[in-house]
């Protein structure tokens, strides 16, 4: 999800007991990259130990290949996108009023193979959910 490149992963037993291991990774892009950035605080939120030795050039010069959707720019787009939804108050209904996804206009609907039971109601349209 992140688009970060490994390019070297690496364990060693900690010497603590069976199954701890340290691991030793490189990746490609930097530390300031949105995407690398990302990922080193999500092994940091799980990871007991996460030691950061620095961030180099690539040996041979050659450019960082960033995949569709993990540019720094596509990155803040989404942390927008997620601040304008933080910002909406909060819907609270009942559970029998829980949003259900609907399927598109025309599109037959089919209760699933082998269900004897219908699928769930539709949601009206006046309790404001798409």
């Amino acid at each position: 999800m992140r688009g970060v490149n490994l390019v070297r992963i690496e364990s060693r037993p900690t010497g603590d007991g069976l199954g701890k291991y340290y691991f030793s990774i490189d990746c490609e892009g930097h530390v300031d990259d949105a995407r690398v950035g990302e990922a080193l605080m999500g092994l940091r939120r799980v990871c007991a130990d996460v030691r950061f030795l620095g961030s180099y050039p690539r040996h041979d010069g050659g450019p960082t290949h960033v995949r569709r959707g993990t540019s720094d720019t596509e990155f803040a787009q989404a942390a927008a996108w997620l601040g304008r939804l933080a910002v909406r108050p909060r819907l609270s209904c009942p559970p029998r009023l829980a949003p259900v996804l609907l399927p598109r206009p025309g599109a037959e609907r089919s209760p699933g193979i082998g269900s004897a039971r219908p699928g769930p109601a539709p949601v009206p349209a006046s309790t404001g959910y798409r």
